[in-house]
C-alpha cells in the first residue's frame, strides 16, 4: 500500500502542474480559452450523465458534430496553406536582392512558419477524423471507447453508475483543440507578415500624400478587421457559455 501511495502521489503531483500551466494559458489567451471551455462543457456533461441511452446519443452527436468541424478546418487549413505557399512566389520574394531586406526576411520566415502550422493542422485534423471514424466502427463499444479516450478512466461508465463523477483530462482537452489552434496560429503569422510587408512597402514610398493615404487605409482596415475578430469570438465563445441555465 505504501508503495502505491508513494506512486501516486507523484502523479498527482504531475497532473496539477498540468493543471496550473493550462489554467495559466487560458488567462492569457482569454479567447480561445473561452473556446476551450465551450468545447470541454459538454463532453463533461455526456461523461455524467447517468442515463445510459441518453448517454450513448450525447456521446454519437458529439462525435457526428467533431466529424463536421475537423472537416471544416481542414478545408480552411487547405486553403489558407494554399494562399500562404502562393504568396512566397510574388516577386519581392523571388529577387536575388532579398537578402538585402531585413523586413523582406522576417516576412519570409513568418510565412514559412505559417506555411508549416497549417499543413500541421492538416495533418492533426486527418489523424482525429481518422480516429473517429474507426472508432464509429464499433458501435456501441465505440461510444464507451470515445468516453473511455476522453476521460482517461478505465471504466468511466461504472464510475457514474456508482456514484462517482468523470472530467475530461486535460490532456484530452487540449488534444482536440490542436486542430484549430495551429490553423489560428498560422492566420496570426501570415497577418503580421503581411502588415510587415505593407508597412515597409508603404515606407519605401517618397513622403507624399499619397503614402499617408495609403498608410490610413491599410490601418484602418486591419483596426476594423481586427476587432470584428475579436468582437466575433468573444461573442461566440464566451457569452454562449452564460447562455447556460
Amino acid at each position: 500500500m505504501q508503495a502505491l501511495s508513494s506512486n501516486a502521489a507523484p502523479t498527482r503531483i504531475g497532473q496539477s502542474r498540468l493543471k496550473s500551466v493550462f489554467g495559466f494559458a487560458q488567462k492569457t489567451l482569454f479567447i480561445h480559452a473561452a473556446a476551450w471551455k465551450v468545447v470541454s462543457e459538454p463532453i463533461n456533461l455526456f461523461l455524467n450523465e447517468p442515463d445510459a441511452a441518453k448517454r450513448d446519443a450525447l456521446t454519437a452527436k458529439w462525435r457526428d458534430q467533431m466529424l463536421s468541424q475537423l472537416n471544416i478546418i481542414l478545408v480552411t487549413a487547405t486553403l489558407t496553406s494554399s494562399v500562404t505557399s502562393s504568396s512566397l512566389t510574388w516577386k519581392q520574394f523571388t529577387s536575388d536582392t532579398i537578402g538585402d531586406s531585413i523586413a523582406l526576411d522576417v516576412v519570409k520566415s513568418l510565412w514559412y512558419s505559417a506555411l508549416a502550422a497549417s499543413l500541421c493542422s492538416i495533418g492533426s485534423s486527418t489523424q482525429q477524423l481518422i480516429a473517429l471514424s474507426r472508432l464509429s466502427t464499433y458501435d456501441e463499444e465505440g461510444l464507451f471507447m470515445i468516453r473511455r479516450l476522453l476521460s482517461g478512466c478505465p471504466d468511466p461508465d461504472a464510475q457514474i453508475t456508482t456514484g462517482g463523477s468523470v472530467h475530461m483530462t486535460v490532456v484530452q482537452s487540449y488534444t482536440w483543440q490542436i486542430p484549430v489552434t495551429l490553423l489560428n496560429g498560422s492566420l496570426y503569422l501570415f497577418t503580421t507578415g503581411l502588415c510587415i510587408l505593407v508597412y515597409d512597402w508603404i515606407s519605401s514610398l517618397v513622403s507624399t500624400p499619397r503614402r499617408g493615404v495609403l498608410a490610413a487605409i491599410f490601418t484602418s482596415v486591419l483596426a476594423v478587421s481586427l476587432l470584428s475578430f475579436g468582437l466575433c469570438s468573444v461573442g461566440l465563445y464566451n457569452e454562449v457559455r452564460k447562455l447556460r441555465r
